[in-house]
């Protein structure tokens, strides 16, 4: 892919479902710091928690890549030891379970709603930039068809609806995966090489399974 050719977007909100992962590690009896770097040892973890209820703000303030100035309060008290408890990057605690893969799914239009381009492919990388997982599409789903005649109007508006998205599929692993990044590119055209590319700001998973109704540090 020419990057001449390209244009490059945020992607913003994606609908990532993220119960799948709430309940696999609540299953596997996992908390909150098994998304989180080593570096960030459970009492630090329980700090953080106690400082944002007390200050306002969540993980993905803190510790994600939108993090703000707000937050900066929150930080000094948490590097100074206020509540009797430090940050010490030297000691990070073991890793005593074993990985769980658990596939998550978000929602994919299948034509750019600014262009009118249609999906080529979309995929998911991790912190380290390896791939977990990506979905084609196929040219079927992501041609804009022409009416055809023996077709109904409420068939062809039934077809319509279920094409106008995609799904996807990405896995993570607790305890190896922190943040993700998503992707998804368009094309304009099969003649014509010229694509937009959608990625968002890393998505810290520790923010989004709170969020989804993880409570246990």
């Amino acid at each position: 892919m020419d990057s001449n050719n390209k244009t490059i977007q945020e992607w913003t909100n994606p609908r990532v479902d993220f119960v799948p992962l709430v309940q696999e590690m609540e299953a596997f009896g996992m908390t909150l710091h098994d998304l989180l770097s080593p570096h960030v040892t459970p009492e630090l973890l329980e700090l953080i928690l106690l400082q944002l209820k007390t200050h306002g703000g969540t993980l993905e303030d803190l510790l994600g890549s939108n993090n703000n100035k707000k937050m900066d309060k929150v930080w000094s008290n948490i590097v100074l030891g206020e509540g009797g408890a430090k940050w010490d990057p030297e000691s990070p605690p073991p890793h005593d379970a074993n990985p769980v893969l658990v596939n998550l799914t978000v929602p994919v239009d299948l034509h750019d709603a600014t262009t009118g381009w249609t999906i080529e492919v979309a995929y998911a990388k991790d912190q380290t930039g390896r791939l977990l997982g990506y979905s084609q599409f196929p040219a079927s789903k992501r041609t804009n068809n022409e009416s055809v005649e023996s077709t109904t109007t409420d068939e062809k508006k039934e077809e319509e609806e279920e094409e106008e998205e995609g799904k996807l599929v990405f896995h993570v692993l607790p305890k190896e995966t922190k943040t993700v990044v998503l992707y998804k590119i368009y094309k304009k055209s099969a003649e014509e090489d010229e694509y937009v590319i959608y990625q968002t700001r890393p998505i810290l998973l520790a923010h989004h399974v709170q969020q989804a109704g993880m409570v246990t540090p």
